[in-house]
C-alpha cells in the first residue's frame, strides 16, 4: 500500500468524523432546551410551559436528560417539609424534609407508585452538579460527576406534557443555576468532561 493511497485512506476517515461530530452536535443543539442560565434565589418559583420543553414521542423511544446546579444553605429553612426543586409529572427532585438526601422519582405505567433513587449526604454549602438521564427504561443518576446509581425501572415511564415548576411551594434555602434540559438521553461522556464538574463542585 503505497504512501497516497494511506492518506486518502486517512482523509477519507477524517471527513467522516467530522461530519458525525458536526451531525451529532447539530442533534443536541436542537433537542438542547437552557431553562436557567444564570444564579437564582432557590426559594423563587419558576414555571416552564410544557410546550418549550419538546418531549420525545413514544415511537422516538421515550427519555430526556436533565443537569442543574444547587448550593443548599442550611437546612432550618422549611424545616420538616419536603423541599422540591424539580416538580414535575415526569420527574419530581426534592430535598428531604429534615436530611440532607436528594430524591429523585419517576412515574411508570400500571402504577400508582413512582419509581425512586435517594442519594444521601449533599454537599452543604458548596455547589452540587446534578444529572438525570432517562433512557427508557433505564435512569441514571450522576452527583458531583459521579455516577450515583443506575436503576432499571420495572415498567416503561409514563410521559405526560405538563408545565415544569422550579423550586416551588418556597424550595430551600439556598441558590440554583444552569438548568439544562434536552429532549432525549444524552452519554454522559458527551454532555460535560467528568474532571471540570469535580472542580466546580469543590469551589
Amino acid at each position: 500500500m503505497n504512501f497516497k493511497y494511506k492518506l486518502l485512506i486517512f482523509v477519507i476517515i477524517f471527513v467522516i468524523i467530522v461530519i458525525s461530530i458536526f451531525i451529532y452536535n447539530k442533534m443536541i443543539n436542537k433537542s438542547k432546551r437552557i431553562i436557567l442560565n444564570k444564579i437564582v434565589s432557590a426559594k423563587k418559583n419558576i414555571i416552564i410551559q410544557n410546550n418549550t420543553l419538546n418531549l420525545a414521542t413514544t415511537n422516538k423511544g421515550l427519555g430526556w436528560t436533565l443537569s442543574l446546579w444547587i448550593y443548599i444553605e442550611d437546612w432550618t429553612y422549611n424545616y420538616n417539609i419536603d423541599k422540591y426543586i424539580i416538580k414535575w409529572h415526569n420527574c419530581n427532585i426534592w430535598l428531604s424534609k429534615n436530611t440532607n438526601n436528594l430524591n429523585i422519582s419517576i412515574p411508570i405505567f400500571n402504577s400508582i407508585s413512582r419509581e425512586s433513587i435517594t442519594y444521601t449526604k449533599l454537599l452543604l454549602q458548596k455547589w452540587n452538579h446534578i444529572l438525570v438521564v432517562l433512557d427508557n427504561r433505564n435512569i441514571d443518576l450522576w452527583v458531583n460527576g459521579e455516577l450515583f446509581h443506575s436503576k432499571y425501572l420495572s415498567n416503561v415511564p409514563y410521559l405526560i406534557h405538563n408545565n415544569m415548576k422550579i423550586v416551588p411551594n418556597g424550595g430551600f434555602s439556598g441558590l440554583i443555576k444552569n438548568i439544562v434540559f434536552f429532549s432525549y438521553p444524552i452519554p454522559y461522556i458527551s454532555f460535560l468532561n467528568k474532571n471540570n464538574i469535580k472542580k466546580l463542585s469543590n469551589k
